[in-house]
C-alpha cells in the first residue's frame, strides 16, 4: 500500500497541480507543500480524506530492538581519527 505522501503526490500527477490537490482536501497549498516536503505532519482529517487510519502507538508497549553499533573512530580537539586516518577539521 502506498504510504500518504506517495497518494498525494499521486493526485498532484493526476490533477495536475498541488493547487487542485489542496482544493480536494480543503487545505491550503502551503500547507500540502509542507506535507509533501517532510516539514508538516498529516492530519487525521486529511489521512481520513486519503483513506488511511491513523493510530497512536504507545513506545511503552513496544518491543524496540537494541543494536551493537562498532565503534570505528574517535574525536578529539584535533579532529575526528576513523580506523587510524587521522581527519583534521580545523
Amino acid at each position: 500500500m502506498n504510504s500518504p505522501i506517495e497518494k498525494i503526490k499521486q493526485m498532484v500527477d493526476k490533477l495536475g497541480s498541488q493547487k487542485e490537490v489542496a482544493k480536494v482536501l480543503n487545505i491550503s497549498e502551503p500547507y500540502l507543500s509542507d506535507i509533501l516536503k517532510g516539514k508538516r505532519s498529516i492530519s487525521k482529517r486529511i489521512a481520513d480524506a486519503l483513506g488511511f487510519e491513523l493510530r497512536w502507538v504507545d513506545l511503552n508497549e513496544v518491543e524496540i530492538p537494541m543494536v551493537n553499533i562498532p565503534i570505528i573512530g574517535t574525536i578529539s580537539e584535533k579532529g575526528i581519527k576513523i580506523n587510524d586516518t587521522e581527519r583534521i577539521t580545523t
